[in-house]
């Protein structure tokens, strides 16, 4: 149904009417919380969390994208249903034991760090520990184990390093081991990532194969058909838009990579294999985009176009930085542009 401006509700009278109807439909099976959450660059999400019983680990989904996806059209019991099959798929059905947590020794090697911006985060940066880096902080979190939790990890904070009576530089050395390690880097052409952009395009728009008769004349495989046309695309764009070899540098989770640049000597190695100074765009907190210093880069055009980048098309959180930022070959050495 369509829902005009004058009765469509805000985001504060949505979560409250979703917290009642979850507390109407669960009755006493669960609590149901309401809370704000505190993400990067001072960005605040309008949580709910759903409480089963006794269990020590409870789901938190962020309302954001439910609230888009009712304003977008559909009917408040459509998105409760959305919301349900959300928390049952995500609920345990027991507790998990993290009592090891409390032993530094139990959980040393698998924190690793990530980069944020210094200046968005001072309030965080007040109650973490972290280490500066440029106009940059380098920030530390504990990876669960991917088995159990994919993809989750704990943020550290000062609380963390008093239990475990530990310093900052010890959990900055511990992590500098680790997370080369548990998130190797990933160099990709961008022609490659446009290729892979444009073929996954391709997939989308014509995933029923009714466009493609021709492939099946030509005795080719539709994916085949597919990947053709994908090589050609890129090979008309990459006329003019591919022909500087810009790289993509992130890990291979394609999470927070942008701390790629930390790793040891990988800054040399690139350099040395394209045999030239770069300059690196921080594209977001999960990838860096390197620009070979052909003498042709403008470093006030460059600087212009992350700025205008990071205020239309990247998220809030995931903006890393809009200096531009510049490795030096001979010196070995990485500074802002």
């Amino acid at each position: 149904m369509d829902k005009t401006l004058e009765n469509l509700i805000s985001l504060e009278e949505f979560t409250e009417k979703v917290s009642q109807s979850l507390k109407e439909a669960f009755e006493d099976e669960r609590e149901i919380r309401i809370s704000k959450v505190k993400k990067n660059n001072g960005i605040e999400h309008i949580g709910i969390t759903c409480i089963k019983g006794t269990c020590n680990i409870s789901p938190t989904l962020y309302m954001e994208s439910f609230y888009d996806y009712y304003k977008s059209g559909n009917d408040f019991d459509e998105v409760m249903d959305k919301i349900k099959s959300t928390i049952k798929r995500a609920e345990l059905n027991k507790n998990v034991d993290l009592s090891y947590f409390k032993d530094y020794d139990k959980v040393k090697d698998r924190i690793v760090y990530k980069l944020v911006n210094k200046s968005k985060n001072e309030k965080l940066l007040k109650e973490i520990p972290y280490v500066e880096y440029l106009d940059l902080a380098i920030i530390f979190y504990y990876m669960l184990d991917s088995n159990q939790f994919p993809d989750a990890s704990i943020l550290i904070y000062n609380s963390h390093l008093q239990m475990w009576d530990v310093n900052t530089e010890t959990i900055y050395e511990d992590a500098k081991k680790n997370t080369q390690f548990l998130l190797e880097p990933v160099i990709t052409n961008m022609a490659d990532i446009m290729k892979e952009m444009i073929l996954r395009n391709i997939k989308d728009r014509y995933k029923d194969y009714e466009r493609i008769e021709e492939a099946e004349k030509a005795g080719k495989s539709k994916e085949a058909w597919m990947e053709d046309l994908a090589n050609d695309m890129t090979s008309i764009f990459g006329t003019d838009a591919f022909e500087i070899p810009m790289l993509v540098l992130t890990n291979n989770k394609k999470q927070y990579g942008a701390s790629c640049i930390l790793y040891n000597e990988i800054l040399d190695d690139i350099a040395g294999k394209e045999d030239t100074n770069f300059y690196i765009i921080p594209s977001s907190i999960h990838e860096v985009i390197i620009v070979p210093d052909n003498n042709d880069m403008c470093p006030d055009v460059l600087g212009s176009m992350i700025h205008e980048v990071n205020t239309t098309h990247v998220k809030t959180e995931e903006v890393l930085s809009d200096s531009l930022y510049y490795y030096d070959k001979a010196a070995k050495s990485l500074y802002i542009a």
